[in-house]
This record gives structure tokens, C-alpha cells and sequence, in this order.
């Protein structure tokens, strides 16, 4: 899926942050361990996020830097936002076949109450994924656009 490898090591950063494109992209940073769990996300520019990531560590701040635990970048260049989000959808399912709903954070999509017994026809949002309908009320699905 990812088609793209580059092996990473810090002294040479700006050599490997200049091949790789400021591109949208999908990518996976894997350390020396086989047993750690790779970073896997998805980006806008691929090189600016890891330059971010990967660059060298600022005084001071709180950012996320992966600079002396990452060995390798596995990546693939995207065409749209779509096709990043299924391919990012593809690799989390292979690499985290237990966990990756929560890691796409899949959420139920919200549901509209409406209360048509009141005189003044109120509504409530909700999130349950079951609930019981009487007769003085519908659940209705989200509206498609």
C-alpha cells in the first residue's frame, strides 16, 4: 500500500527532507524495534509535517519529535483528501487490525428527536445508537446533502 521507502538517519535530514515531495501523503514511521508501534497519519505536505516531526529538537517546546527514535519512512503521495483518508483507512486496518476504528475515530452518526406532541414541535440530538420510538415522536437520520 505505502510505496514509497526511505530509510532515515539524522545526520543526514536535509538530504532526505529535499527527496521526499511536498505532496499530500500517507505515512508510517517505524523505529529500530520490530515490536514498537509505528506513527501512522496522514498530511497536506508530507515534507513540511517531517520536518516537524523529524527535524532537529527545539529548546523548549512541547511538539511531537520522533528525531532519534525513527529508522525508516514508508509513504505513499496522494491525489485528494478522499484517497488519503481510505488509504490511511487501508493501512491502520492492516497495521492495527484491533484498534483502527478508534484510531479513524469512527463515531455514530448524530440523530434529531423530535418531540411533535409539544405544541411548540421541540427538538433533541441524539447519540445513542438504539433507542425506542413511542408514538408521539420519530427519530429521524441525518440529512444527506
Amino acid at each position: 500500500m505505502l510505496t514509497e521507502r526511505v530509510e532515515f538517519a539524522a545526520e543526514r535530514d536535509a538530504e532526505i527532507f529535499a527527496a521526499i515531495p511536498a505532496a499530500p501523503a500517507v505515512f508510517l514511521l517505524r523505529g529500530e524495534d520490530a515490536q514498537a508501534e509505528p506513527y501512522v497519519s496522514k498530511t497536506a505536505n508530507l515534507r513540511r509535517r517531517l520536518q516537524r516531526l523529524l527535524g532537529p529538537v527545539e529548546e523548549r517546546t512541547k511538539k511531537l519529535n520522533l528525531r532519534d527514535r525513527v529508522r525508516s519512512i514508508e509513504y505513499a503521495p496522494t491525489g485528494s483528501d478522499f484517497e488519503s483518508g481510505f488509504l490511511l483507512y487501508k493501512v491502520l486496518r492492516e497495521t492495527f487490525p484491533k484498534t483502527y476504528g478508534n484510531r479513524m475515530r469512527f463515531r455514530f452518526a448524530p440523530l434529531i428527536k423530535l418531540h411533535l406532541e409539544n405544541q411548540f414541535r421541540e427538538w433533541g440530538a441524539l447519540r445513542a445508537t438504539t433507542f425506542t420510538t413511542g408514538h408521539s415522536s420519530r427519530a429521524l437520520p441525518p440529512r444527506s446533502s
